[in-house]
């Protein structure tokens, strides 16, 4: 069975962290972790803002057509997650979603 290795990494150029933001939106449950990381770090550094949008949850619902709830949820879960090493560790393994 092959695994999936998703690396995380904050303070990305703007353009390369929005391609990272848009290549998981479309990928599956283990790419969910990897969009809700990026969201939060586009908004903690402000790059929502600098897009011309009101913070990461709309860029999420303008820019990749997501519905508001499932960008709060994935913004909620990706600031708990960091909390939560030994549970963020299991998602990036892919043995829960």
């Amino acid at each position: 069975m092959a695994t999936t290795t998703v690396e995380l990494v904050q303070g990305l150029p703007r353009n390369r962290l929005i391609e990272k933001i848009h290549f998981h939106a479309r990928q599956g449950d283990v790419h969910r972790r990897a969009l809700a990381f990026y969201l939060v770090d586009l908004e903690w550094r402000g790059e929502a803002r600098a897009l011309g949008y009101t913070n990461a949850v709309h860029y999420a619902r303008d820019a990749l057509g997501l519905q508001e709830r499932t960008a709060r949820e994935l913004l909620r879960v990706a600031r708990a997650l960091e909390e939560l090493e030994l549970l963020d560790q299991a998602i990036a393994r892919a043995e829960i979603s």
